[in-house]
């Protein structure tokens, strides 16, 4: 572990110190603390970035029917299989039409909590390295720019960097 990836900028640190950006001398400085900051933050999390990333991890399966992810917050599932045979998402809803033959992401409860997937139909053999997953995890950021309703001729935007890769 221990990733690259800065969570933030030089601009924002220096605007939230009230540094004005054509004052370059304290750059270096504040640049390798950025570094080492989102280094320690993400080798405490353990994870390479925040940012959404593409896994593709082995688990052992225990018999039951359901396995927590080691990332989060997961956005999609790519593909699933057990013992080398794929699964697909399971058919139904869930609320008019029972889940069934398949897999499902549980919902998470929280922007830091892991979640499930769940099978329908199936088990997870009790068996070492019997399943692989590739999935996409990390936060994003989306439809940052709003429009005020009521016809107000303001826009509420931002070009705040969450992230810097």
């Amino acid at each position: 572990m221990g990733g690259t990836s800065n969570l933030t900028t030089l601009e924002h640190v220096k605007q939230w110190l009230s540094i004005e950006n054509s004052n370059t001398e304290a750059d270096v400085l504040l640049g390798r603390l950025i570094r080492a900051a989102s280094a320690f933050v993400l080798n405490y999390i353990q994870r390479d970035s925040l940012a959404l990333t593409q896994y593709d991890d082995v688990y052992d399966g225990y018999g039951n029917g359901f396995m927590v992810l080691r990332q989060f917050p997961v956005t999609s599932i790519l593909s699933l299989s057990v013992l080398g045979s794929p699964l697909r998402p399971a058919q139904g809803d869930g609320q008019t039409q029972p889940f069934r033959d398949g897999y499902i992401l549980e919902s998470s409860k929280s922007v830091t909590s892991q979640q499930r997937v769940t099978l329908f139909g199936h088990r997870f053999p009790r068996q070492k390295s019997s399943v692989s997953v590739s999935y996409m995890a990390g936060y994003v950021i989306e439809a940052e720019r709003h429009t005020v309703p009521d016809s107000t001729p303001f826009v509420v935007g931002t070009t705040f960097t969450w992230l810097e890769n």
